[in-house]
Parts: C-alpha cells; structure tokens; sequence
C-alpha cells in the first residue's frame, strides 16, 4: 500500500475536476460508470489524483487524460515505462470503509470500455475531511486478471443489483510489483 497525501490545494482542485466531471455527464441518461453524482466524481478524483503524485515521484508518469472531461474516452492515467513503452490506467477508486463490500469491482457495463482503453486497473481507498484527502493505493491488476474471474450480482448501497467482476482481496497484487514492472515493464 502507499498512502498519499493531497495538499490543500490538491484537495481543492478536486473540487474543480470533480464539478467539471459531473458537468460533462450531467444530461446523459445512461453514464458509462454507474450513477452521476458529484460524491463519486469527487472520490473518483481524489483517487486518480493521488495515483498520479504517486506516478510523479516514482518519474514513470506521462499524462493524466482524467483532468479533462472531454478525454473521458482515454485512459485516467499514462505511465511511461521507458522508451516508446506506456502503460495505461484505469483508477477504480472507493471509500475506505467501503474497501471490503464494494471495492475492487468493475461493472460488466464499464468492461468493454475499460478494456479498450487501459492494460491495468489500480485500487484506490479515499479519506477525506473538511480540507485534506488521502488516496491510499491498495494494489492493481490487469485487465485480463479481471475478465478470467466469474461475474458476480452486486448490490449497491441503495439496494440496486448490477453484474460486476470483483476482484478477491487476496488476487489483488501488490503495489510493489507494479513499481518493479514499471522499472522492467512486462505487467
């Protein structure tokens, strides 16, 4: 796990990419990441935002589609794993207390679109108060580790069902090995 703090600046620019978010996607009627609320843009953000200062320090980051809203097509993040190498990110991002019912999961709607546009997905957990966030990176996984697991009913927090592939805790691999894969880039 590595545990990232946002700056107060940061955590008010999360503010700003989470309104722009949920603006983009305001009138369409059917979202391709679940429903439209400006909470999980913020949370969805805090999570992409802590991936990419973790990216920064390690100097493997190359760009972060996510701060557009236009770019929603493409990867939330772009590693550079040396050379012409890059690794697209998909950031999957929840509630610390929500880690364990709900974390680790991607809707069977958002597969194929995950799949086109990034080779990984990295866990986030979110924290957050009245002036600071923190993204906790609690591991990843490839796409193709998701797709070889049996989709699952999950039930959301208002009770709606929807199938969705969730990764086990213990299939969810550590973030060290993601480091050293982007030092030797074979994911």
């Amino acid at each position: 796990m590595v545990r990232i703090e946002l700056s107060l600046d940061k955590f008010q620019e999360v503010f700003q990419l989470a309104e722009a978010s949920y603006g983009h996607f305001r009138h369409n009627p059917n979202p391709p990441y679940g429903r439209n609320e400006l909470e999980y843009h913020r949370i969805g953000k805090i999570g992409e935002m802590a991936c990419e200062q973790w990216a920064k320090e390690l100097k493997v980051w190359n760009d972060s589609p996510f701060r557009e809203p236009h770019r929603s097509i493409e990867p939330d993040l772009i590693l550079n794993c040396g050379g012409q190498k890059f690794l697209n990110v998909e950031v999957k991002s929840c509630q610390t207390a929500a880690w364990h019912w709900y974390g680790r999961i991607v809707q069977a709607k958002q597969m194929p679109n995950i799949q086109a546009k990034s080779h990984i997905v990295i866990w986030c957990v979110v924290d957050t108060g009245y002036t600071a966030a923190i993204g906790t990176i609690m591991g990843w996984n490839t796409i193709d580790d998701i797709k070889g697991l049996d989709p699952v009913s999950i039930v959301s927090t208002d009770d709606r069902q929807y199938p969705g592939y969730q990764v086990p805790v213990e299939q969810v691999r550590p973030i060290e090995e993601l480091v050293n894969c982007l030092q030797s880039p074979e994911p």
